[in-house]
């Protein structure tokens, strides 16, 4: 049963700590000198955790429920929360460097960018002029175009990042960005990519390509299905590797459209390029 507030008062001090349970993995202990510290518990990598969350009441119930909330996301997300804020504390003691800073190796094999282990800028760096067209913002789709071409990551937070130039960054306008990621991470959309690679030894995925990417236009309800199927694999992904993959149904009306269709801008390398024109394909 939950604990409330009237019994949380009512606790008092024993020869040994003891533990009240509330739900979810949040727990309450009871100190001998009186104190109660809030704690959630949980299991990640095999082993069980306990994150210490505050100490009640300068934490209230509510708060600690909030908080125990925002640790369980992380741990469906694939994120340790206890060890997230250890890393944080070490870059806050070495320079305040807490702005990730993504490179073409932490989108591989990771459909959701937060999900990855990257490098950190200080803030100061973050909002330099030559930087800022490099923000991130929640919805883009990064798609590596140097060694790991194909590679793709969606932005799906609204939290300060930025990225390297071995990272193009796509930016829909008129289609939904988890089917965007979809498509270009589905046969069909990487086949597109790779036929477009150049280079002998040092491989790339060129700018000026941008507009020969063709895609599908397929019927709302089928697009709709894709997007609540990307959002529904953001809760459980554990690895953090989440893989969406478009398949062809009977009755879906698909057209084919360039990339560059009015429908997106590319971010690359600090330069912004918007598509002026729309071409489009006759449907099969």
């Amino acid at each position: 049963m939950s604990l409330n507030v009237q019994e949380i008062k009512g606790f008092r001090a024993a020869d040994k700590s003891y533990k009240k349970y509330d739900s979810r993995g949040l727990l309450l202990l009871v100190k001998p000198n009186g104190s109660k510290l809030w704690y959630f518990k949980y299991r990640f990598g095999g082993k069980e955790k306990k994150l210490p969350i505050g100490a009640f009441p300068e934490v209230s119930l509510s708060q600690a429920r909030e908080l125990r909330d925002r640790a369980r996301l992380k741990v469906s997300d694939g994120i340790d929360p206890m060890l997230e804020r250890k890393r944080k504390k070490a870059r806050i003691k070495l320079g305040a460097e807490n702005i990730p800073y993504y490179r073409g190796q932490d989108v591989t094999g990771r459909f959701f960018i937060d999900s990855a282990s990257p490098n950190f800028i200080t803030e100061d760096a973050f909002n330099r002029q030559y930087m800022k067209r490099s923000h991130l913002k929640k919805g883009d789709v990064l798609l590596s175009i140097i060694g790991t071409i194909g590679e793709l990551s969606l932005v799906d937070s609204e939290n300060d990042a930025t990225c390297s130039c071995k990272l193009a960054i796509f930016r829909p306008h008129s289609i939904e960005p988890e089917f965007l990621a979809a498509f270009l991470q589905s046969v069909h959309g990487n086949n597109q990519i790779r036929r477009l690679t150049r280079g002998a030894v040092q491989q790339s995925f060129l700018l000026e390509d941008v507009n020969q990417l063709l895609i599908p236009e397929f019927s709302d309800d089928f697009r709709n299905a894709v997007v609540e199927a990307v959002q529904a694999a953001r809760v459980p992904v554990v690895s953090g590797k989440a893989q969406c993959g478009m398949q062809r149904t009977r009755g879906s009306e698909s057209r084919t459209s360039s990339i560059g269709a009015g429908c997106l801008r590319l971010v690359m390398c600090g330069t912004v390029t918007s598509a002026q024109h729309r071409r489009r394909a006759k449907p099969r």
